[in-house]
C-alpha cells in the first residue's frame, strides 16, 4: 500500500478575502451534481474603491482571511502539516475575530470525525480519523466544540484585536487517536471537508 493512502487529509475551507463584508452568509460555495452535465455556480462579486492611501473606504470592514486551511493525520497518528495562517485588516477600524460555525460534510463511512476536546477523553480507543481542531489567536476555539454548541452559543472569540492596517495570526493544530484499525483506516485512509465560518465585527 502506498505511503499516501495512509495519510489521512483534511481540507478547512477558511474564507475567501472578505472586502466589505462583515458577516457573509455562507464562506464558500459548493457546485455539485452529476459528472454527465455541466454544473452552475454563481459568486457575488463586490466592488470598492479604496482610499488614495489604500484603506477601505470609510464606515466599511476590509479583512483578508485565508482561502484554505489543512491538515494531515500521519501513520503514527500525529498531526503534521497543520500551520499557521495570517489574517489582514485593511480597514480603518480596528475588529475582532470570533468562529461563528464549524461544520462537516459527515461522511461517516470513510471520513473524519471531529470531537471537542472533552468528548475526545485523551483519545482512549480512538482511530486516527478521530480527530481534536483547535484554532489558536489570542484565544483559543476548540472547533469540535463550536460544532456541538447550541446555535446561541457557537460564536468563540479566536482574536481580540486586530489593528487598523494591521495583521494578525491563527494556528491550526491538533490530535489524533492512535488506535490500530488493520481493516479500516488502515487499509483506505479517509478523508473530509470541513468549514469554518468567521464573524468580524468592528471593535
Amino acid at each position: 500500500m502506498s505511503m499516501k493512502k495512509k495519510f489521512l487529509a483534511l481540507a478547512l475551507a477558511g474564507a475567501v478575502a472578505m472586502p466589505v463584508v462583515a458577516n457573509a452568509s455562507g464562506l464558500t460555495h459548493q457546485v455539485s451534481g452529476p459528472d454527465s452535465q455541466a454544473q452552475y455556480g454563481q459568486v457575488t462579486i463586490n466592488g470598492t474603491v479604496q482610499t488614495k492611501a489604500g484603506a477601505a473606504p470609510d464606515g466599511q470592514i476590509s479583512v483578508e482571511l485565508p482561502t484554505s486551511m489543512a491538515f494531515t493525520v500521519d501513520k503514527n497518528g500525529d498531526v503534521i502539516n497543520a500551520g499557521t495562517y495570517t489574517v489582514h485588516n485593511r480597514g480603518k477600524s480596528n475588529v475582532s475575530l470570533k468562529v461563528a460555525d464549524f461544520t462537516e460534510s459527515n461522511n461517516t463511512t470513510t471520513g473524519l470525525t471531529v470531537y471537542s476536546e472533552t468528548d475526545f477523553a485523551g483519545g482512549v480507543g480512538k482511530k486516527r480519523n478521530e480527530v481534536v481542531l483547535k484554532l489558536r489567536g489570542t484565544s483559543t476555539v476548540d472547533l469540535g466544540a463550536v460544532a456541538k454548541a447550541a446555535n446561541g452559543s457557537k460564536e468563540q472569540e479566536i482574536i481580540d484585536t486586530i489593528p487598523a492596517n494591521g495583521q494578525a495570526t491563527m494556528t491550526l493544530n491538533g490530535v489524533a487517536g492512535k488506535t490500530d484499525d488493520p481493516t479500516g483506516i488502515d487499509q483506505t485512509g479517509a478523508q473530509e471537508d470541513f468549514v469554518v465560518k468567521f464573524k468580524v465585527t468592528k471593535k
